[in-house]
């Protein structure tokens, strides 16, 4: 509920999309020009192996299970480097 109230606090991440299950909206989220391009990461891959970019869904397998995020061009960089953050909590009680 609080994501429809107020979209803007959960504009943080690229567009995702799980494949095979999510094939339509990758595909209405292209377009019909191509002009997005899409980072494909699968399922079951490691350390970078089978991460590839495409403008057409249709080169990825239909059988295929992984993840489509929409390619950040010019992301944020620490020392010309890709980063990520990664916040641990641990909860005690509630």
């Amino acid at each position: 509920r609080l994501r429809d109230s107020l979209p803007a606090l959960f504009d943080f991440h690229p567009e995702t999309f799980n494949l095979p299950v999510d094939a339509k909206a990758l595909q209405r989220a292209c377009g019909e020009k191509h002009k997005r391009t899409f980072i494909v990461k699968p399922d079951d891959g490691a350390c970078g192996v089978g991460i590839f970019l495409t403008r057409k869904p249709e080169r990825i397998p239909a059988t295929l299970v992984c993840v489509a995020q929409r390619y950040i061009t010019r992301p944020m960089l620490i020392d010309d480097r890709k980063f990520d953050l990664r916040l641990y909590v641990l909860v005690t009680s509630m």
